[in-house]
């Protein structure tokens, strides 16, 4: 089957099983390599770089196929606002809406009002993506408990490795994000193959693996990844690579 069959399939399948989804997305050290752990450091890349982590805008563009809206969850102040829609422009990233902080906003209470302002908007199931350097798995386990029928998944990028509660799915890359997606019947072979295609054809590895974020010397191991024997090449070969990048 062709990659333009696939679409069609997987849009068919998901869009009748699953009307109305919304991604929810952090933007900091989720979508671009900001480094919050950093406080001038962060400030510098906030205002003066446009870099994402590697397929990031990719992974968003083949989630499209199946979700209704993407929203970006920004916990930066709202003078920030031109920074991000460049960042969005440049990356070519489709989103309803984008949401920054009023500077007085408690971060948590913010965060967690946005997501079930999105939900109660009318979306009958949301996949939430964030990172584990501040509280995103807190919130995003929050919200799942307060909208248990709502939430499909949360996903949580690896950055500080630290532990994570049970509702949490950890990932390292857009592409064993994609994996997980396939898994749960909602992306196609074919694009997860994409996918990890393009991470293998990225010339520069520290896109996916700033010198910030945690670099998993074992690769996928511990990550859980079911095995599909479509994928396995694939899969073997990202895996492979990260292992020979984080030695």
């Amino acid at each position: 089957m062709g990659r333009f069959a696939a679409l069609i399939l997987s849009v068919t399948f998901c869009t009748s099983l699953f009307a109305q989804i919304a991604i929810v997305t952090d933007l900091d050290d989720t979508v671009k390599r900001t480094n919050v752990q950093e406080p001038e450091k962060a400030l510098y890349n906030a205002l003066f770089t446009q870099k994402i982590f590697s397929g990031m805008n990719d992974l968003l563009d083949e989630m499209s196929h199946y979700v209704d809206d993407v929203f970006i969850l920004s916990a930066s102040p709202r003078l920030f606002n031109y920074n991000i829609e460049n960042l969005l422009e440049e990356h070519e990233i489709e989103h309803k809406e984008y949401f920054t902080r009023d500077g007085l906003e408690d971060k948590a209470e913010y965060k967690y009002e946005k997501i079930v302002s999105v939900i109660e908007s009318g979306y009958e199931k949301v996949i939430l993506i964030g990172d584990d350097i501040e509280l995103d798995p807190v919130i995003y386990e929050r919200v799942k408990t307060d909208y248990p029928d709502k939430v499909l998944a949360i996903y949580i990028h690896r950055v500080t490795n630290q532990a994570l509660p049970e509702s949490s799915i950890p990932y390292y890359t857009a592409f064993d994000l994609a994996h997980r997606e396939f898994a749960a019947g909602r992306m196609s072979e074919e694009q997860v193959a994409f996918m990890g295609q393009a991470i293998l054809d990225e010339p520069e590895f520290e896109r996916a693996f700033p010198e910030f974020t945690h670099c998993p010397k074992s690769g996928f191991e511990g990550l859980g990844l079911e095995a599909f024997e479509g994928l396995e090449e694939v899969t073997e070969l990202v895996d492979q690579r990260i292992i020979n990048y984080c030695r």
